[in-house]
C-alpha cells in the first residue's frame, strides 16, 4: 500500500486519508482513541429569505447553546425535536438554527436523512456506519452490531463539540442509537410525528406562516405592483401559509414564464387544481402530503380509524371539530374516535386547537378530498347531529323561540350543558361550523334541514349581535324553504329578515320582509304565529319612532296571542305595547301591561321575558319621576338577569340601573354603572354602545364634579374613556 501510495506521488494527507479507507491506518491510541478523528462540515447551504419564527428560533438557540451554568449540561447533549407536517418549514429551520450555532461545534456537524417520511426510513444500523466513517473511525475499526456502534458513536464524541442534524426521522426507536452522550454535543432532529417518547428533547412542534410572513415570502419572488395587492392575498390565502406552497408559488412568480400574480391567483382559485398548480421541479405539495398520509399504518384498527377520520374531514365544509361530532358521523364512539384523532395529530396531520378541537390543514384536505372522498352519509350524519345540538342549546338560553320538530331519534353523543351560559358558549364556539353547514346544506339539496339550522341559530345570532351572519344565512333560509315548499318555514324567515334589517337601520329592507311574513302567516290562519310577528312589527315601527303604529302592531299581538298563544309570546307583547305607550308619552297606561307581563313570564318560567320587563318597568316609573319603584323594578331585573348568558339585556339593565341613580343625584356609582354596561356593548358592537358612551361623557364632565372624590373617580372615567375600543 506504501508503493501504490509513493507511485501515485500523494501528500502525506491524502496518503493517511486512503492508508485507513483502506484498513492500513496505524492501531488506535488506547488513551482516548480520539486522534484519528475528523471535523465534517456537512450542512446544506442555509435558505438566504428565511421568514418568520423569530420567537422560536430564540428559544431554541437558548437551548443549543447553553450557559455554562445550566444544569442541563451535565445531563447530556441538548437535544430539539422539531416536528410538523411535511412541508411545513421543519428542515429549513433546522438548518437555520445548525448554521448559527455551528461555530460553537467546530469539532463536526453532521447532516443525516433519515428518510422516514417516505416510508420505513433508513436503518439505523447502516446510518451509523457512515457516521462513524465521516467521522474518521477506519472501516475495519467499525463494529459489526448495532449496539457496539452506538457505543463508538458515544466513545469517539466525548468531550468533543459535535452537531447531528437528524432530519426526517421516521420515529424514536430510528434516532436512538445515533444519540452521542457527552453535554458537549448537540443534536437537532426533525420529523413528521411527534416523538413523545424522546426523553430530554425541547419539542417544536411549528404550524403555518402568518399571514404577513407568507406575504413577505412571496413578496421577495418579484417586484409587486400597486393592483398585485388583493390577488397576493389570494395567494397567501390558497397557500394557507405552508412555507412549500409558497416557496413553489413563489418560484412560479419569479420565472420567465410567469402568468403574472392576477393570473396565478385565478389559476388557484379552482380548488380541484390546486394542488397542479402548487408544483415546480422536484417540488410538489401534491406528493409531499401525500406521503405524510400514507405514513398512516392501516393495518392497526387504530390507524385504520385515523384514515377513516381523516376523509371524513378532508369533506367536512366547516372548521375544527370534537370527537363527539366525529363520532356520530362515522356511527363509532367517542372513545375510538379520541384515539385516531391523537395519532393524526401525532402524525402532524391535524392541527390540535382549543377546547379538544381539531382541523387538517386546507391543502391536507384537498390531498384527502382527491385521494378518497368521505361517504356522504357520513357528513349527512354530522349535519344532524348539529342540528340536535343547537336545538338543546337554545332550549337553554333562548326559552322564548319557538322549538322546531326534527326528523329521527337525537343522535348520541350531544353535549351536555350545565346552563344557559355554557350553551351560548358553546354555540359560539361552534358558530363558524354551523353556518358552514347551513351553507353546505343549501348547495346540496338539504333545503328543510337548512332551512331548520337557520331558524334554531336565529336567536344566538341576535344575542351575539352577528347581524352579517344572521341575515345571510336567512336569506339562504328563505331560499331553502321556497323550494323546499315549506310556506311556515319561510315566514319565520322573513319575520327573522325584518328583526335583523331593524338591528342594522336598514328599514325600508326589514319592512319588506317584516309585511312578507305577515301576509303568509295571514294565509295560513297562522294565528299565534301572526302575533309573534306582529311583536317584530312593531319593534320595528318602534325603531322608527314611529309609536303610534307600534302601539297598534302591539295591541293586534296582545289580541292574537290572549287567544290562546303560548306565554312566551304573550309576556313580550304585553311589554312591547307597554314600552311603545311609554315611549308615546303615556306612562301611566304603559304600567300596566308591563306587570302584567311579569306576572305571565313569572308564572311561565321566563327568566329572560321577566327581567326585560322588569327592565321596561324601571323606565317607565323613571318616566312618571317615581324613582323608588324604577329602583326596585330594575334591581329585580338584575337579580332576574344573573345566571343568563344574554349580554344584550344585561347591558341594559346596567345601563337603566345608572340613568335611575343619576336621576337620585348617585353620580359615582351611575357612571360606574354606565362603564359596564359601555364594555359589555362594545364586546358585541351593540348599536347602542355610542349612546352610553356619550351618557357617561355627560355625566363625567369636569364641571359637574360636587366633590373631591368624584374628583378621583373623574380621572378613572377619563381614562378608561380614552382607552382603544
Amino acid at each position: 500500500m506504501e508503493l501504490l501510495c509513493t507511485a501515485m506521488e500523494l501528500a502525506p494527507p491524502r496518503r493517511q486519508l486512503l492508508m485507513r479507507a483502506c484498513g492500513f491506518a496505524p492501531p488506535l491510541p488506547s488513551s482516548s482513541g480520539a486522534d484519528y478523528l475528523q471535523s465534517p462540515a456537512q450542512l446544506p447551504r442555509d435558505i438566504p429569505d428565511f421568514v418568520g419564527r423569530a420567537g422560536l428560533l430564540r428559544a431554541l438557540l437558548d437551548r443549543l447553546l447553553p450557559e455554562p451554568s445550566d444544569s442541563q449540561v451535565a445531563d447530556g447533549p441538548p437535544i430539539v425535536a422539531i416536528s410538523g407536517l411535511g412541508g411545513i418549514g421543519k428542515t429549513t429551520l433546522a438548518l437555520h438554527l445548525a448554521h448559527q450555532v455551528r461555530a460553537a461545534y467546530q469539532d463536526g456537524q453532521l447532516f443525516l436523512d433519515l428518510e422516514g417520511g417516505s416510508g420505513g426510513g433508513r436503518d439505523p444500523d447502516s446510518v451509523l456506519s457512515a457516521v462513524l466513517r465521516d467521522l474518521g473511525v477506519p472501516i475495519p475499526r467499525i463494529p459489526a452490531d448495532l449496539a457496539s456502534k452506538s457505543a463508538l458513536l458515544r466513545s469517539c464524541t466525548v468531550g468533543r463539540k459535535v452537531l447531528l442534524v437528524l432530519d426526517n426521522a421516521r420515529d424514536t426507536a430510528q434516532i436512538r442509537p445515533l444519540l452521542p452522550g457527552s453535554p458537549s454535543c448537540a443534536v437537532l432532529i426533525t420529523s413528521r410525528r411527534y416523538l413523545a417518547a424522546l426523553d430530554g428533547a425541547q419539542h417544536a412542534n411549528i404550524g403555518p406562516l402568518a399571514d404577513d410572513q407568507a406575504r413577505e415570502l412571496l413578496a421577495g419572488a418579484r417586484s409587486i405592483q400597486p393592483d398585485d395587492k388583493d390577488p397576493l392575498d389570494q395567494i397567501v390565502a390558497y397557500c394557507a401559509g405552508l412555507p412549500l406552497a409558497l416557496r413553489i408559488a413563489a418560484a412560479r412568480l419569479a420565472s420567465p414564464g410567469s402568468p403574472g400574480v392576477p393570473a396565478f391567483a385565478a389559476q388557484l382559485t379552482d380548488a380541484a387544481g390546486r394542488l397542479d398548480r402548487l408544483t415546480v421541479e422536484d417540488l410538489s405539495v401534491r406528493r409531499t402530503l401525500d406521503a405524510s398520509v400514507a405514513l398512516l399504518d392501516v393495518t392497526d384498527p387504530v390507524g385504520r380509524l385515523a384514515r377513516r377520520v381523516l376523509s371524513f374531514l378532508g369533506s367536512w365544509p366547516g372548521g375544527a371539530v370534537g370527537p363527539d361530532c366525529v363520532a356520530a358521523a362515522l356511527g363509532t364512539t367517542t372513545q375510538h374516535v379520541g384515539q385516531a384523532l391523537a395519532q393524526l395529530a401525532d402524525n402532524s396531520l391535524l392541527e390540535t386547537r382549543a377546547q379538544d378541537r381539531y382541523a387538517p390543514h386546507d391543502l391536507v384536505k384537498l390531498v384527502v378530498r382527491g385521494q378518497e372522498p368521505a361517504p356522504a352519509d357520513s357528513v349527512s350524519a354530522a349535519f344532524d347531529w348539529y342540528l340536535h345540538a343547537v336545538d338543546r342549546a337554545a332550549a337553554l338560553f333562548a326559552t322564548y323561540s319557538a322549538r322546531l320538530e326534527l326528523a329521527g331519534p337525537p343522535p348520541p353523543d350531544l353535549p351536555e350543558f350545565a346552563d344557559g351560559k355554557d350553551a351560548i358558549r358553546w354555540c359560539e364556539r361552534e358558530n363558524d361550523n354551523i353556518f358552514s353547514l347551513i351553507k353546505y346544506g343549501a348547495a346540496v339539496g338539504w333545503d328543510l334541514r337548512a332551512c331548520q339550522l337557520v331558524i334554531m341559530s336565529m336567536p344566538f345570532c341576535e344575542q351575539r349581535m352577528h347581524l352579517t351572519q344572521w341575515i345571510d344565512s336567512l336569506l339562504i333560509g328563505v331560499d331553502c324553504a321556497r323550494r323546499a315548499g315549506d310556506q311556515l318555514l319561510e315566514a319565520r324567515c322573513e319575520s327573522g329578515l325584518g328583526a335583523a334589517y331593524r338591528w342594522t337601520g336598514q328599514f325600508t329592507f326589514a319592512l319588506r320582509h317584516s309585511e312578507a311574513s305577515l301576509t303568509i302567516f295571514t294565509e295560513l290562519g297562522e294565528w299565534e304565529r301572526l302575533g309573534a310577528a306582529l311583536i317584530n312589527h312593531g319593534r320595528l315601527s318602534h325603531a322608527r319612532k314611529d309609536y303610534p303604529a307600534a302601539i297598534s302592531a302591539f295591541r293586534q299581538a296582545v289580541d292574537h296571542l290572549r287567544a290562546g298563544g303560548r306565554p312566551s309570546w304573550l309576556a313580550p307583547a304585553l311589554n312591547q305595547l307597554g314600552m311603545a305607550l311609554t315611549r308615546g308619552g303615556q306612562p301611566e297606561a304603559a304600567v300596566p301591561y308591563q306587570l302584567e307581563s311579569v306576572q305571565v313570564a313569572s308564572q311561565a318560567g321566563l327568566g329572560q321575558a321577566v327581567n326585560i320587563a322588569l327592565l321596561n318597568l324601571s323606565f317607565s316609573y323613571a318616566q312618571l319621576g317615581q324613582l323608588d319603584e324604577a329602583s326596585h323594578a330594575i334591581e329585580q331585573a338584575a337579580e332576574a338577569v344573573a345566571g343568563l348568558e344574554d349580554t344584550i339585556p344585561e347591558a341594559e339593565i346596567l345601563r337603566q340601573m345608572a340613568e335611575v341613580r343619576a336621576a337620585q343625584g348617585r353620580r359615582a356609582e351611575a357612571a360606574d354603572l354606565f362603564w359596564r354596561s359601555l364594555q359589555m356593548m362594545d364586546d358585541i358592537g351593540y348599536p347602542e354602545a355610542d349612546a352610553v358612551r356619550r351618557r357617561l361623557n355627560e355625566l363625567t364632565d369636569v364641571d359637574r364634579l360636587a366633590s373631591p372624590e368624584e374628583a378621583v373617580l373623574w380621572v378613572r372615567w377619563r381614562l378608561r374613556l380614552m382607552r382603544p375600543r
